[in-house]
């Protein structure tokens, strides 16, 4: 296939298609590197399968599921690689913590093995036998810290908020969803909310915003532009580095960067680099990430779909009441862009979704804002953070209220099986829907309230 590539790339760049060649040429590379790099993950895991081992390792990402908690452990001592491991909810173990433990390690196959391909996890063990934790913070200190801060924000949430209240600010803020419940689980997923406790770069937005504001007041441009960078980083590492966070906080700091250096910052160049130095990281993800795939996706329907759908629809640019029209065709826009790939991951979408993000979307930077605020309170007494926690509730419970309400509602629709060739028609028609509007209004500019309003796609 390689070789037929290389070929065609040949004849199209003897043909004067250059551009195309170098297209071809590009996918060649992308495929050698793709091989080269799961060629080199899977020789460095070294343990048996199948057969009782002592196994000796350093707990990276943990995360509580029901009644358990599962750790990620990179392998030390007498062998290589790294194995995600179910253990029960005591004793608790942290990042940084070393176990050891007998267990016979488990191959992984069926639908979820490319995920664990992404996560580059290359076995698994269930409840193994003596779990022993021999040491403690042997992690890079810097992201035990901010680990730290991040379990102190989420405790003070849990002092001065109800306990499901305390989840959702928290799912909101960090994107921890670990602590919902099965069947309020079932309830994101049903009326389409669960991006909120899933980060991205609305939350990004939040936190670079939030910052600024306050460092407006203390210090200069130049310096809060470099801590804003920093925070963002930092961010990251503190709430797991998700795909959808890390292609926010990357276009955040170029848009920043872009800001300091008095350039013009493009949309489009930004979503190629993000996307190039994220497969460049780990190419996997292309294919096996659906974080990745559903935030790149609503990204560009955002940037593309949403002024198509605004200019032939005559949307007014007007400022609506708590941003509800603005909040409508993003969400539609949005919705329309990943609606392929939920239908063949999740084989449902909900059109309910649409009346419940805009019911709730206006709220969520003001609800983070007030979290912000909540964790300085506590910082200076309990009763002033109690205080603080007052409008949040309300917040809160009225969150809480829709999507529970919406849950309620049986409307949606199911997919057992997706045709990739629909998909794929599918969005042929809405490029060529948006390249159409884009064709229309350079031909006959429309004017909506006096204002010209032209696509810059």
């Amino acid at each position: 296939m390689v070789l037929v590539t290389v070929l065609i790339a040949l004849f199209l760049f003897l043909m004067g298609r250059q551009t195309m060649a170098i297209f071809s040429l590009v996918i060649v590379v992308g495929l050698l590197y793709f091989h080269w790099f799961s060629l080199r993950y899977a020789q460095q895991f070294t343990a048996p399968l199948g057969q009782k081992v002592s196994i000796v390792g350093l707990v990276g990402k943990v995360s509580e599921s029901g009644e358990s908690q599962r750790a990620d452990l990179q392998l030390s001592d007498q062998y290589q690689g790294k194995i995600r491991v179910t253990l029960p909810l005591y004793p608790e173990v942290k990042y940084g913590d070393v176990l050891e433990f007998e267990a016979g390690l488990n191959a992984i196959d069926g639908p979820s093995q490319g995920y664990f391909k992404k996560e580059g996890i290359n076995a698994t063990a269930v409840f193994p036998k003596n779990v022993e934790i021999v040491e403690h913070n042997q992690g890079v200190p810097i992201k035990a810290g901010l680990l730290a801060i991040r379990d102190y924000v989420q405790d003070s949430f849990g002092r001065v908020l109800a306990p499901s209240q305390a989840t959702l600010m928290t799912g909101l803020v960090f994107g921890k969803s670990g602590g919902f419940d099965k069947e309020f689980s079932e309830k994101l997923k049903a009326t389409g909310t669960t991006h909120l406790v899933a980060l991205s770069g609305y939350n990004i937005a939040v936190v670079i915003n939030s910052l600024f504001l306050i460092l407006g007041f203390l210090i200069n441009r130049r310096q809060s532009v470099w801590i804003c960078i920093i925070a963002v980083v930092g961010f990251v590492v503190m709430t797991g580095a998700e795909s959808s966070v890390v292609r926010a906080a990357i276009m955040a700091i170029i848009l920043v960067i872009a800001e300091r250096s008095s350039r013009i910052y493009s949309m489009r160049n930004a979503v190629v680099v993000t996307a190039f130095l994220m497969v460049m990281i780990n190419p996997r993800i292309l294919v096996f990430d659906i974080g990745f795939q559903l935030s790149f996706l609503a990204l560009l329907g955002i940037v593309y779909l949403k002024p198509a759908i605004d200019t032939y629809f005559r949307v007014s640019s007007k400022s609506s009441f708590l941003g509800w029209r603005e909040n409508l065709t993003t969400t539609v826009a949005a919705q329309l862009m990943v609606l392929p790939i939920l239908f063949s991951s999740f084989g449902f979408f909900s059109p309910l979704s649409v009346i419940t993000n805009v019911l709730l979307l206006s709220f969520i930077p003001y609800t983070m804002g007030l979290g912000f605020f909540i964790v300085l309170a506590g910082l200076l007494s309990y009763y002033l953070a109690f205080l603080v926690a007052l409008p949040a509730r309300l917040l809160l419970g009225y969150e809480l209220a829709v999507i529970n309400l919406f849950a309620k509602i049986p409307f949606g629709f199911t997919v057992e099986n997706f045709p990739g060739i629909i998909g794929a028609l599918y969005y042929f028609i809405v490029i060529a829907f948006i390249l159409y509007v884009r064709w229309r209004d350079q031909v006959t500019p429309l004017d909506f309230s006096g204002e010209q309003k032209r696509l810059t796609i």
